[in-house]
């Protein structure tokens, strides 16, 4: 399926997943850009569905909800229930970049209005192809943990350095609280 958007971008979306909310049945879509290159980026589309006639409908759509990586691929995602009273998608894309390697994490809610990002950080560094002989390498990920249900979660990072970081859920958003800021992830 190829869909242009408001903005005229070509996505070619392959095959989906089909979600079942409390409010809606939902198609998640990855959606590539077949002009790959370090400028365009991928996405995933979210279609909000509804049930006529035996069949569906788009009853809302989001072409371009949840960017991707860079070469215009789509981000690597997994749909939670553990988050709130909605699922969420939390989606990773990053890209590489005259040798240093970076990416983040973005957690979108399936809300009733449509998708709402909650909340996006680093979560991938690494300077593995970039650093001069006789450099070390430095790698850092991060993966979500501890998740409180509408309350919190950790980000346990991990590689060349070892720490956390923890969000509190505030209205729509979730929000870093404060803590060791020494303990940061390098960025490109």
């Amino acid at each position: 399926t190829q869909i242009r958007t408001d903005e005229g971008v070509m996505y070619r979306y392959g095959k989906g997943q089909l979600i079942w909310s409390s409010h809606a049945p939902i198609l998640i879509m990855p959606g590539s850009h077949d002009e790959g290159s370090p400028v365009t980026t991928g996405t995933l589309g979210i279609f909000y569905l509804r049930e006529k006639s035996g069949t569906f409908e788009v009853a809302s759509r989001f072409p371009t909800a949840v960017d991707g990586s860079i070469m215009g691929n789509p981000p690597e995602w997994q749909v939670s229930e553990q988050f709130g009273d909605f699922p969420v998608i939390v989606s990773k894309s990053g890209g590489v970049w005259q040798g240093y390697s970076c990416g983040g994490t973005l957690v979108t809610e399936l809300a009733t209005s449509g998708p709402r990002d909650l909340v996006a950080f680093d979560s991938h560094y690494s300077n593995g192809g970039a650093r001069a002989d006789g450099e070390k390498d430095e790698t850092v990920d991060g993966e979500i943990t501890d998740i409180v249900r509408n309350k919190s979660f950790e980000v346990s990072f991990s590689g060349t350095s070892s720490f956390t970081h923890r969000y509190q859920r505030r209205g729509d958003n979730y929000v870093r609280l404060p803590g060791d800021d020494s303990s940061q992830i390098p960025t490109c």
